[in-house]
């Protein structure tokens, strides 16, 4: 059987399987620091469509006490962070 021909089969199968299953974000599957670095390193990249498609993201930061900026800051701090112990 032709591979594509399999994957849509495939999908199509999982598509059945998760009917009435409640869907669990990324977002809610890492830990709370994880998940405020991918806020933020999604939010940098998208920084007008995100608050908008997530708005669930935003309000969980909010009960952190965080801002989306917070966010931002927080992500841009580990990126920097992470190349420069690639350059050392």
């Amino acid at each position: 059987m032709e591979q594509t021909a399999q994957r849509r089969i495939y999908a199509a199968t999982q598509a059945i399987a998760d009917v009435g299953r409640p869907r669990i974000s990324a977002y809610e599957r890492v830990s709370d620091t994880e998940r405020i670095l991918m806020i933020g390193g999604d939010a940098t990249a998208a920084p007008e469509a995100f608050p908008k498609a997530h708005p669930e993201q935003i309000r969980w930061l909010h009960s952190q006490g965080l801002t989306l900026d917070d966010a931002i800051k927080r992500a841009g701090d580990w990126l920097a962070a992470k190349l420069k112990d690639l350059h050392d």
